[in-house]
């Protein structure tokens, strides 16, 4: 093959399962979430109890708009966040956090 090595790659292993345009996982979860506290809204509050079941269905849409491009675009925003936690966590607001630390 000319001196090239070639390898297989497998590039769907990258991706999260993502059902209609949302990770699965999170899916689950906001589903079960959904359910539960809807139905105990609506034993309580009557059809006024849908309304945090209708804030996770938007929640859940606002997810499937940000990862239509990138399926990987909720581990990025969450690495971007835990990025700017750790700068007011130390207090660095004008370079980066190096947890390398140094010697005096």
């Amino acid at each position: 093959m000319n001196g090239k090595d070639v390898y297989f790659t497998y590039n769907g292993l990258n991706r999260p399962a993502m059902v209609r345009g949302v990770p699965l996982m999170l899916l689950l979860s906001c589903g079960f979430l959904a359910t539960f506290s809807g139905f105990i809204g609506v034993y309580f509050l009557g059809v006024f109890g849908l309304v945090f079941p209708l804030l996770i269905g938007s929640f859940l849409f606002m997810v499937k708009v940000v990862c239509e491009n990138d399926p990987n675009a909720l581990r990025v925003l969450k690495l971007s966040l835990s990025g700017m936690l750790l700068k007011l966590k130390h207090g660095d607001l004008i370079t980066g956090f190096d947890s390398g630390g140094y010697d005096q």
